[in-house]
């Protein structure tokens, strides 16, 4: 559990189950302290200006943390998404050059593939 959501917890428990703002601030300056304390990420918190601190403290707005979680998750799937799209489609086209008859090497030219990928894709055409 990371330490901001266990001081998070920690403030729950004491005060309560309302989610205010308070309530994650204090938490945040807690967990920030226990860092600082046990020694981790000393240099990031030492450059850390007062106006960082603060934007670090500001209120949480969830909806916002969920709304940007999943754009970032949106953007990260479709750059997956269209990396293996590639892959199949180069894939195809060396399977589409096996099955011509080009040799290996024009077909490692073309595509990028390694020969062992395009031995290993000779074994569809056949």
């Amino acid at each position: 559990m990371s330490r901001v959501r266990w001081h998070v917890e920690a403030e729950k428990r004491a005060h309560g189950t309302t989610f205010e703002a308070r309530v994650i601030r204090a938490a945040i300056r807690k967990a920030v302290r226990d860092c600082k304390a046990k020694g981790y990420l000393l240099e990031y918190w030492e450059k850390m200006t007062e106006e960082e601190m603060l934007m670090f403290e500001s209120d949480w707005d969830q909806d916002l943390a969920l709304e940007v979680r999943w754009e970032e998750g949106l953007e990260e799937g479709m750059e997956r998404g269209v990396e293996k799209g590639v892959g199949i489609g180069v894939e195809t086209v060396a399977v589409n050059a096996l099955a011509k008859g080009l040799p290996f090497e024009l077909i490692h030219e073309l595509t990028g593939l390694d020969t062992e990928a395009i031995t290993s894709l000779s074994q569809r055409v056949r």
